[in-house]
């Protein structure tokens, strides 16, 4: 490659991280002024929560309508990996760019208890292709498709070290040599100067609410919930699939209008049972839990886990795009309550290490340690680790289960 072509493609991958940058920042913002302008705004679900319910479900219905006019699937498999994308050759347009970006949107605003993450990083991966295939070969549009994902994900959390993400990629490909690695890190190292330049700072779309004053007690802690977290997090990943298959079955046997409704309806009564909290992707949901949590008995927080547990499985099986990430923040931060007001534990290794065993079974152990290291402060990272070795341990007692398929669930 002649050095003319290698700071042609810098350059692409600068203009690529930037660019990233504010579609994140746009897509998010929409996501949080529509679903509060419409959810608390206009129908006042924050005073009046019984509203939940018939708002879900004429907007499950509406959803469908929309994803029938653009001619999307209704009900596609469910991917529980956020942070997984497309690596191949297919020819990536920017009219199917913008068809992610709106299913995700439309999702998102009719109340998905998910994460914008999985749009955005759809999007950027095929936009990192489309720029690829105009200015390269198949190997350089693979290159900035894989910069232009690290990149979001770098504004996204706002930390630099989830370009490991993408130079990890590189590596297990055995990919990873200097003209590789420079356009990956350019256009992580432009994403997160723009988001400097937008936010005057880092400011991330989402954190583990840790104190870092911990004990040598916080280690054993972080490794004890951490395994009780990946445990629910593989039945998180059973439940998403199992529920899929029942609402094929549904939408099989009755009208679509009808199955909407009920797919809505399940998430509005998700809501309504669990509070305020609940709703929607967690990253404002997770703070509240925490805040709050001294009015909250054990048998309330029982609730809020089992509610959230069910609308973010339910959304995902079907139909509802979006991510699982801060859901998962969200799941892990409630098993920590629960783990805290059972056995009357304290310090950050609780949280830590139930949010370590949700994403490793979200993500496996070394994408989980990467993300939280970029959630949490540095000195906390040895707790992280402690509880990420706990959750492999829990999920390798869960691999001695069944999985569950569609042919094990009886007809109706």
């Amino acid at each position: 490659m002649t050095v003319r072509r290698r700071l042609g493609l810098i350059g692409v991958a600068a203009l690529i991280g930037a660019i990233d940058t504010v579609v994140l920042k746009l897509f998010v913002g929409v996501v949080d002024k529509g679903t509060t302008g419409l959810w608390n705004d206009v129908f006042h679900t924050d005073e009046h929560r019984w509203v939940v319910v018939p708002l879900a479900l004429v907007l499950g219905i509406a959803l469908a309508g929309v994803l029938l006019l653009v001619r999307q699937p209704r009900l596609p498999p469910p991917h529980t990996n956020s942070l997984a994308f497309a690596d191949d050759d297919e020819p990536a347009t920017l009219t199917g760019i913008g068809m992610i970006l709106f299913v995700g949107l439309i999702c998102l605003l009719a109340g998905a208890s998910l994460g914008p993450e999985a749009a955005l990083v759809g999007s950027t991966a095929a936009f990192g292709l489309w720029c690829g295939q105009r200015t390269g070969d198949g190997p350089t549009a693979r290159l900035l498709q894989l910069a232009s994902v690290g990149a979001l994900l770098v504004a996204f959390v706002g930390s630099f070290l989830l370009v490991l993400l993408p130079l990890l990629m590189l590596a297990q490909k055995k990919q990873l040599k200097a003209e590789t690695a420079v356009p990956v890190v350019i256009a992580s190292a432009s994403a997160f100067g723009t988001l400097w330049l937008i936010d005057h700072g880092t400011k991330a779309y989402g954190s583990i609410p840790a104190s870092s004053h911990f004990s040598v007690g916080d280690v054993l802690v972080a490794a004890l919930v951490g395994a009780l977290a990946a445990i629910l997090g593989w039945a998180l990943h059973q439940l998403i699939a199992l529920l899929h298959s029942v609402a094929l079955r549904l939408d099989s046997r009755v009208a679509w209008p009808v199955a909407a409704a009920l797919f809505g309806a399940v998430i509005g009564l998700s809501y309504w049972a669990g509070g305020q909290s609940v709703e929607f992707s967690g990253n404002k949901g997770t703070p509240l839990l925490i805040e709050h949590q001294p009015a909250y008995a054990l048998g309330a927080l029982f609730v809020i886990l089992v509610a959230k547990l069910l609308a973010t499985s339910w959304s995902l099986a079907s139909g509802y795009r979006g991510g699982l990430v801060f859901p998962s923040v969200f799941i892990g931060a409630a098993i920590a309550l629960i783990a805290e007001n059972v056995f009357s534990l304290t310090g950050p290794g609780v949280i830590i290490g139930a949010i370590a065993g949700m994403f490793s079974a979200m993500a496996g152990p070394l994408v989980a340690f990467i993300f939280i290291g970029s959630l949490i402060p540095i000195k906390l990272l040895g707790i992280a680790a402690v509880g990420i070795v706990g959750a492999m341990v829990g999920t390798r007692l869960c691999s001695k289960f069944p999985v569950y398929t569609p042919s094990q669930i009886p007809d109706a």
